[in-house]
């Protein structure tokens, strides 16, 4: 039987008995690539509306449970894999503008020492606001959580909300939303990935739906799966394939050095490894993650990190047929008590720091 459910009652369901996948972070490269060695991801999915060539469904709110048994790479340093759901916007073409939210394990961008992840997070692609990338908690394998996002009535705003509470605002994403997807995204062959998701329901004309489901695999033999009615199953092998090796977990506050190492590891994954006029500010999530048009519910001391250049990321989360984000600004918030990257933005506006508190050049 099909619950209706309220932003407010949008909460975690049943909890497994599993065991998570840690690994070890090797050397840093080029995404692996995925189903050749290229600059490619690879999807398994359950999807409907124009990521897949159908008409639009039109939706003001749409949500899912999400649950993974393991989720791993074995390169940690430049790979992921994300169990996710994304969401298009502005459906004239969709694969410019979407929301997404799910679980990612692999690249994230750290201090030395610090690992590299398994945890929720919220990304986005907006009209003009170019690609940003949120880390909202841990993540742990076992447990379903809904993940949700919620149309903003008279703007172009979408509430996105994580076990019922709302970590973020993705402003100016765009109204028109007619498509959705559900399910793995990877970088590289060398992956292990079991997850599923549950209860996918999108609402229009308040009244919740059950997603119209079409399985979508474009990683050929490498993961198997299915789709039907609100549900999604996607998988590579079982859960013990990998050699299972912990992560240092030991907070580092950030440094002037680290900061430094974090602008020199994102500037080379982005293409120029050149990237000039590396600068920061000390301020706060809020107001950081606000100089770039975005809200995050998280607050916190931070220092927001700014590099110019010329940028192409080919390991951020996009969506299938989207391309890998570009532009001339990256922008980088990072714990000050912790030294881990919070949030990270690239497009072709940057933050004007200096209306934010002193600014320091990097070396």
């Amino acid at each position: 039987m099909r619950s209706i459910r309220t932003a407010a009652l949008f909460a975690a369901g049943t909890t497994l008995i599993t065991s998570g996948v840690v690994l070890t972070a090797g050397p840093a490269s080029a995404i692996g690539g995925c189903p050749t060695a290229a600059p490619t991801h690879c999807y398994a999915r359950g999807a409907f509306g124009p990521l897949i060539g159908q008409s639009p469904v039109w939706m003001d709110a749409i949500g899912t449970d999400l649950e993974v048994d393991c989720l791993s790479v074995q390169n940690r340093t430049t790979d992921f894999a994300d169990y996710e759901m994304w969401m298009t916007t502005n459906n004239t073409d969709p694969y410019d503008y979407w929301v997404e939210e799910g679980m990612t394990a692999g690249t994230l961008f750290s201090a030395p020492g610090q690992p590299q992840g398994f945890v929720w997070y919220w990304a986005d692609s907006r009209p003009g606001g170019g690609y940003a990338e949120h880390y909202i908690r841990d993540a742990s394998t076992g447990t379903f959580t809904n993940a949700s996002f919620y149309f903003v009535a008279g703007t172009g705003d979408w509430n996105v909300f994580l076990g019922g509470s709302q970590v973020g605002t993705s402003s100016g994403a765009g109204a028109y939303a007619g498509g959705a997807g559900n399910g793995v995204e990877v970088t590289t062959r060398d992956t292990t990935i079991v997850g599923n998701s549950v209860n996918w329901q999108y609402r229009e004309n308040n009244s919740w739906n059950t997603a119209p489901n079409t399985w979508q695999n474009t990683s050929g033999n490498l993961l198997s799966g299915w789709a039907s009615g609100g549900s999604v199953h996607a998988q590579t092998n079982s859960c013990t394939s990998h050699n299972l090796v912990p992560q240092p977990s030991v907070a580092q506050p950030a440094t002037s050095q680290s900061l430094s190492q974090i602008a020199d590891k994102f500037a080379a994954l982005a293409g120029d490894p050149n990237a000039v006029n590396r600068r920061y500010v000390k301020t706060t999530r809020k107001v950081a993650n606000a100089a770039s048009g975005t809200t995050v519910s998280a607050d916190g001391q931070s220092y927001l990190v700014q590099l110019d250049g010329r940028f192409a990321l080919p390991s951020a989360k996009v969506p299938k047929g989207s391309v890998a984000p570009t532009g001339n600004g990256l922008s980088i918030t990072v714990d000050a008590s912790t030294g881990r990257v919070t949030d990270w933005a690239i497009g072709n506006s940057s933050p004007k720091l200096e209306t934010l508190g002193a600014v320091t050049q990097l070396g």
